[in-house]
C-alpha cells in the first residue's frame, strides 16, 4: 500500500499536529495541578473558536476546518476542566472580549459576509488571549 500525499495534505497534517500541542500541554498542566485556567477566559476562547468554525463552514472551507476543530476541542476540554480545577472571576477585558464576540456575530449576520465575521473573530481571539499571555 503506497501512501501518496501532496504538499497541501502534508501541511494540513502538520497544522493539525501543531494545533494539538498547546491544548495537550494545557490539559496535562491542569491535571498535574500546575495551571489553573480562568473560567471566563476559557469560556470566551471556546466561544470564539466556535465562531471560527461557523465562519469557516459558511465559507465552504474544508481544509482549515480540521485545524479549528482541534482547537475547538482543546478549548472545550480545557473549559470543562476549568469548571472544577480553574479559578473564577471576570475582568473588564473579559467583558470586552464577550462584547467583541457578539459584535463579530452581528457583523457576520448583518453583512452576510463570513470573511468579515472571520476577520472580527481573529481580532477577538487575539484580545481573548491577552489575559492568558499576561498570566504566563
Amino acid at each position: 500500500m503506497e501512501l501518496n500525499l501532496n504538499m497541501k495534505q502534508i501541511f494540513l497534517i502538520l497544522s493539525i499536529i501543531i494545533c494539538m500541542m498547546s491544548p495537550t500541554i494545557g490539559i496535562y498542566s491542569i491535571l498535574k495541578g500546575k495551571f489553573k485556567p480562568q473560567r471566563m477566559t476559557r469560556f470566551l476562547l471556546l466561544l470564539v473558536s466556535f465562531l471560527f468554525m461557523g465562519t469557516l463552514l459558511a465559507q465552504g472551507d474544508r481544509n482549515a476546518i480540521y485545524s479549528i476543530f482541534v482547537i475547538f476541542l482543546g478549548n472545550l476540554i480545557i473549559f470543562l476542566l476549568s469548571i472544577k480545577r480553574g479559578i473564577g472571576g471576570t475582568t473588564k477585558l473579559d467583558y470586552c472580549v464577550l462584547s467583541m464576540a457578539i459584535l463579530s456575530l452581528i457583523i457576520w449576520r448583518v453583512s452576510n459576509n463570513p470573511v468579515l465575521g472571520l476577520t472580527m473573530s481573529i481580532i477577538t481571539n487575539f484580545i481573548a488571549f491577552l489575559p492568558t499571555i499576561s498570566k504566563s
